[in-house]
């Protein structure tokens, strides 16, 4: 698990889904993602695609986002 912003964790899942995650065997799987809020959001940030979101369908996985203090 990597903390920190998310565009470039959901950009780098994405990337791992689409390479390795979408060989997976169907189950029940679980990523989590963890963040912390930048002092200066106002809102935006990453977003998970219709593929990445079909991928996770297919094989059975679940995205949960743990929100960590600094």
């Amino acid at each position: 698990m990597m903390t920190g912003n998310y565009p470039p964790q959901l950009f780098e899942f994405e990337r791992w889904l689409e390479k390795d995650g979408k060989n997976l065997p169907k189950g029940s799987y679980i990523a989590d993602i963890g963040f912390s809020l930048r002092p200066d959001a106002s809102g935006g940030g990453g977003t998970l695609s219709v593929s990445a979101m079909q991928t996770l369908v297919m094989v059975g996985m679940e995205v949960w986002f743990s929100e960590y203090a600094k």
